[in-house]
């Protein structure tokens, strides 16, 4: 088991009002060495949104944050299902 770190803004994670960037660090353990490149940080945003406040419809940033993009579960569901 090896622990490794992504982030998420790596995935596509922006705010919902703003299309800014959020930075989310999110821990991982993975069986396999080979799944380490699949934690991928930051490309390099100059910027990045905090994790505070609430959206334009009521719901808390971090609520909606806690949800995993499509990029990080297509990028973590490719090595388990090569051809998606």
């Amino acid at each position: 088991m090896t622990k490794c770190k992504a982030h998420m803004c790596a995935y596509g994670l922006t705010g919902p009002d703003s299309d800014q960037p959020i930075k989310k660090m999110t821990g991982l353990a993975v069986s396999h060495p080979d799944m380490e490149s699949l934690a991928l940080t930051c490309p390099g945003h100059q910027y990045h949104k905090t994790i505070e406040g609430k959206c334009c419809d009521g719901e808390n940033l971090s609520a909606k944050t806690a949800r995993y993009t499509d990029g990080f579960v297509k990028t973590w569901y490719s090595c388990i299902k090569p051809e998606m």
